[in-house]
C-alpha cells in the first residue's frame, strides 16, 4: 500500500495528550504524513513508550517530548516558547490533554482550563495561516446525568475556541473543535484523527 502523501512535511505541530489514546492516534497519523511533531502529557512513563514506539516506526520522524501538566500555565508556555526555540516556527496545535471522571477542579482544570492555557500561548506563537485544533466532545454539546463538570468543561471549550476564532482571524489562524463520542464505538480513530488532521493543512 503507498504510503499517505506528505502533506505536512516541514510543519511543525505540537499536541498535547499525546501518550494514548486519540493523542497516540493523530501522534501517528500526522507523523505518517510528515509532521515534525512535538508531544506534551502529564503521565510519564506513558509517554516515553508512545514516543519510543513511534520512534521505532518512524526512524526518520523528528519528534521531541516534554512532561507538562497542562493546568499549570508556566509549564504550558515554557514548553511551547521551547518548541519555537528549537524549530524556529509552529504552524498547528492540537490540544488532546483531558479527563472524563473526577471530582470538579481537576476535571475543569484540565480539560477547559488546561486548553485555555495551551490557546492563550498557541494565538500568540502559532504562524499567520496556522490551525489550532481542540478536542472537545459531544459533551459539549448535549449533557447527560451525572456528567456536570464533563459536560460543562467540554461546554466551555466550544465557547472557548469560538472566541479565540474571532480573536486571530485577521492573520489567518483558524481554530476549531472536534467532538468525538465515545471512542469504544469507533472500530478505529481513524475517522477522527483524518478530521483533525484536515483542520490543520495549511491553507
Amino acid at each position: 500500500m503507498a504510503s499517505p502523501a506528505p502533506v505536512f512535511s516541514g510543519k511543525v505541530i505540537t499536541l498535547t495528550g499525546g501518550a494514548r489514546g486519540i493523542g497516540l492516534a493523530t501522534a501517528r497519523y500526522l507523523i505518517e504524513r510528515g509532521a515534525t511533531l512535538a508531544i506534551s502529557d502529564v503521565l510519564s512513563d506513558e509517554l516515553d513508550k508512545a514516543v519510543a514506539s513511534l520512534k521505532v516506526e518512524f526512524p526518520e520522524a523528528e519528534i521531541s517530548s516534554a512532561v507538562v501538566n497542562v493546568r499549570d500555565a508556566d509549564e504550558v508556555e515554557k514548553w511551547i516558547l521551547s518548541v519555537k526555540d528549537l524549530n524556529g516556527k509552529i504552524h498547528g496545535c492540537v490540544n488532546g490533554a483531558g479527563m472524563i471522571f473526577d471530582e470538579w477542579d481537576s476535571v475543569v482544570g484540565v480539560n477547559l482550563t488546561g486548553v485555555f492555557n495551551c490557546v492563550r500561548v498557541q494565538v500568540r506563537l502559532v504562524e499567520d495561516g496556522g490551525s489550532i485544533v481542540n478536542i472537545a466532545s459531544v459533551g459539549g454539546k448535549i449533557a447527560w446525568e451525572g456528567g456536570g463538570a464533563y459536560c460543562a468543561s467540554k461546554h466551555g471549550v466550544i465557547g472557548l475556541t469560538k472566541a479565540a476564532a474571532k480573536e486571530v482571524a485577521h492573520r489567518a489562524v483558524r481554530v476549531n473543535a472536534v467532538c468525538p463520542y465515545v471512542m469504544g464505538v469507533f472500530a478505529s480513530c481513524h475517522l477522527l484523527t483524518n478530521s483533525i488532521a484536515h483542520l490543520l493543512i495549511p491553507r
